[in-house]
């Protein structure tokens, strides 16, 4: 019988022997063993420091991170170069949608001031929102609501009729 290129010349039985005993030899695990321990600390260490690497930014004055207070110190630093004096930042000074939850409004005329990424105004630049204001505020929420609602439905389309 002739042996192919791609045959063995040992039967597949004693091949498949052979390449079994050298893939996966017996298992030794003990976890008294030095070298498993050695292994286990390593691993628990790592994971330590990760976990320590994880942690939030620590809180320091009033509960504040350093990059709230430093927010905090650019917007009494822009205020106070626009020229609004003492400010006291999320009392004083706010977005416009945070003023208009609080049922005031700017002033026509007035600007805001930057400070990072957002736009404030301080609470001098505002006026309170009239009753109509109010009501006509109130009737746009609902029809942006009702807009949307009517979006969604109107999106429905059945794909077996």
């Amino acid at each position: 019988m002739a042996v192919r290129k791609n045959e063995t010349s040992k039967a597949p039985e004693a091949a498949k022997a052979d390449i079994s005993k050298a893939a996966s030899p017996v298992p030794s695990f003990n976890p008294n063993d030095p070298a498993f321990q050695a292994i286990l600390a390593q691993a628990v260490q790592a994971r330590l420091a990760l976990m320590q690497a994880e942690k939030p930014a620590k809180l320091s004055v009033a509960g504040k991170t350093e990059k709230q207070i430093k927010s905090e110190m650019a917007c009494v630093r822009a205020f106070k170069r626009a020229g609004f004096g003492v400010v006291v930042p999320h009392i004083d000074t706010k977005t416009f949608a945070k003023w208009a939850a609080e049922g005031f409004r700017p002033k026509e005329g007035t600007k805001a001031v930057k400070v990072g990424a957002f736009r404030l105004f301080h609470r001098s630049q505002l006026r309170k929102l009239t009753a109509a204001e109010k009501e006509k505020l109130v009737a746009d929420q609902k029809a942006a609501i009702d807009r949307h609602v009517a979006a969604e439905k109107a999106k429905v389309v059945p794909l077996n009729p």
